[in-house]
């Protein structure tokens, strides 16, 4: 709670951290998130129950961010409860090219990770299949988010297609788009590295 236009809290996680940060208020909020140079890493106003602000965050272990929070109205004070939580149970696993994963969730809310590192350029289609309504992130090594998608592929599966950096890590993130759904769905990362070419050939 807080009576001022502004209110910010500090956060260091000790490990990589799936989280989210949402008021309670019965008035129009707005969150904010920061690096420790106060640059803008994610904003939101209405995504939370009515119209309260939600973000959420993939937070980097030993890294230090800052929340903030305020009222819609510049002329509005008062108190918002807020609330940070985080996903205990994400986990993170490598994937290879053109291997299908099963994706399973015991805990409502949980996001699944799959880290990938290609020896060389690669055109990637991430992508899940399945009933149910999915959504999938790309992340660069330092977990700062390159792309997201929710039903870009069949029925209101996610589909991301990039391409990648040779020998850049990346990671892989997907969950439920419902918060209180668990359960299972498959996860596919398909493409191919980038063949060699000589001067004066042909290739099919």
């Amino acid at each position: 709670p807080y009576t001022t236009l502004f209110r910010s809290y500090k956060i260091t996680p000790t490990s990589k951290k799936s989280i989210q940060f949402y008021s309670t208020s019965s008035y129009d909020t707005m969150g904010f998130l920061y690096n420790s140079s106060m640059k803008q890493l994610a904003f939101n106003d209405d995504g939370g129950s009515g119209n309260n602000f939600k973000i959420s965050y993939t937070m980097s272990a030993n890294t230090t961010y800052i929340l903030g929070c305020k009222f819609y109205s510049t002329t509005r004070t008062g108190s918002i409860p807020v609330k940070l939580t985080s996903n205990s149970s994400s986990t993170t696993e490598n994937i290879s090219l053109n291997t299908t994963k099963t994706a399973r969730f015991t805990s409502k809310g949980a996001m699944r990770y799959y880290k990938y590192t290609p020896s060389s350029l690669a055109h990637v289609t991430f992508y899940s299949s399945g009933s149910y309504d999915t959504i999938g992130y790309l992340y660069n090594s330092s977990l700062q988010r390159i792309t997201s998608n929710d039903d870009g592929g069949s029925g209101h599966n996610f589909k991301i297609t990039y391409t990648l950096k040779a020998n850049t890590t990346y990671y892989f993130g997907c969950k439920f788009y419902s918060s209180s759904r668990t359960g299972s769905f498959n996860v596919r990362l398909a493409g191919q590295g980038a063949e060699s070419i000589s001067l004066n050939t042909t290739r099919n």
